[in-house]
């Protein structure tokens, strides 16, 4: 797995580096943009709704229920109170991967991987981090791709059963959905973490404060030193864990969590600089493989401007070790609340006298 799938790279980056060119192009001319926006905008609607099933407490009245039950507009109902998905979002999958390490089976896995929720409407992206070892459905795959079956294993594990970079970031997008009831995601984007040296300085650095002592690139730093890391500096910061620590993963996911918001920090202060944003382009289309076509790109590119990132959220849950391997489960009345606040706005509440 590690390198059988290699080749089918190089075709692909080289495309979709002179997609992004063209949009930089584009936008700086403004001629055929809005075209492309609008064609964008509806290729990343989605109709679907997740799988979600309404929670009722033993307080409220039968009759309320029926009524509720009766509203058309209503897709889930908890605690007397109706609420709609929110279909406008916009769902991608956001997944890291070294292509240095595989497993004892010779496949990729994650190093990252969070949701990312885009809310045009309130100009907000939120960004929901899951720890590399949570424990969902996902599916496997013989070496020709072949499916085999779907069990409940580590989500990290999702990306090692395709047959080349698309498939395994479908792979893992599918994986994402399953774990949040079914969820409609319109799109995956994978980073190599290989590529994250170059695109680090590409944007001219990126400046964090240390939560823990650390060895980066031969320079010994301490807990709440703030540094401006530079080339494998970036690299060390967001790989490096102690395999010996059981939260090891945990502590790497609040730095990796910690440098993106950072580095989209820095690189927005780049994008009126046009030969930094070449460079980072053509960086990421060297170093990731998305299933994001191109006028979901122009239209994401001319959001993504105006946008905030809010706080990262971390899946809460326990850490448990089988005897071979660690295990992330989830805890699930924090996780229903957090997907009920996320992608669903309330709609209507009927009281026990109506």
């Amino acid at each position: 797995m590690s390198h059988r799938h290699r080749h089918h790279r190089h075709k692909r980056h080289v495309l979709l580096w002179v997609m992004l060119d063209i949009i930089v192009i584009v936008a700086a001319l403004g001629a055929g943009v809005l075209f492309m926006r609008e064609m964008g905008r509806r290729s990343l609607q989605s109709d679907e709704i997740p799988v979600m099933d309404s929670r009722q407490a033993e307080t409220v009245d039968e009759e309320v229920k029926k009524k509720l039950e009766l509203i058309e507009d209503v897709d889930v109902i908890v605690d007397g109170v109706g609420y709609r998905y929110r279909k406008e979002l916009i769902n991608i999958v956001l997944a890291g991967v070294d292509r240095d390490n595989v497993d004892s089976e010779g496949r990729h896995q994650c190093d990252l991987v969070m949701l990312a929720v885009v809310d045009i409407q309130n100009d907000k992206v939120s960004l929901i981090a899951i720890p590399r070892d949570t424990m969902t459905d996902i599916d496997f795959y013989t070496e020709s791709g072949e499916y085999l079956y779907s069990r409940e294993s580590q989500i990290a594990l999702a990306y090692g059963y395709g047959t080349n970079d698309l498939m395994c970031g479908e792979l893992v997008k599918k994986a994402v959905s399953n774990l949040f009831y079914q969820l409609p995601v319109q799109g995956q984007f994978t980073l190599f973490m290989d590529g994250v040296a170059m695109l680090n300085d590409a944007v001219g650095g990126v400046t964090v404060t240390l939560d823990e002592p650390m060895r980066l690139n031969g320079t010994q730093y301490y807990e709440e030193d703030t540094v401006t890391l530079q080339g494998s500096e970036a690299l060390s910061y967001v790989k490096t864990r102690d395999t010996r620590d059981p939260d090891s993963s945990l502590k790497r996911l609040a730095r990796q969590k910690k440098y993106m918001k950072s580095f989209v920090s820095a690189a927005k202060n780049s994008l009126t600089d046009l030969t930094k944003v070449s460079e980072l382009i053509e960086t990421i289309s060297e170093y990731s493989a998305t299933d994001i076509d191109f006028n979901s790109m122009v239209y994401l590119a001319s959001q993504a401007v105006r946008m905030s990132i809010g706080d990262i959220v971390t899946l809460n849950g326990t850490a448990e070790n089988d005897g071979r391997h660690l295990q992330y489960r989830i805890d699930e009345d924090e996780f229903y609340n957090l997907v009920l606040n996320t992608f669903y706005e309330p709609v209507i509440y009927i009281s026990d006298s109506e």
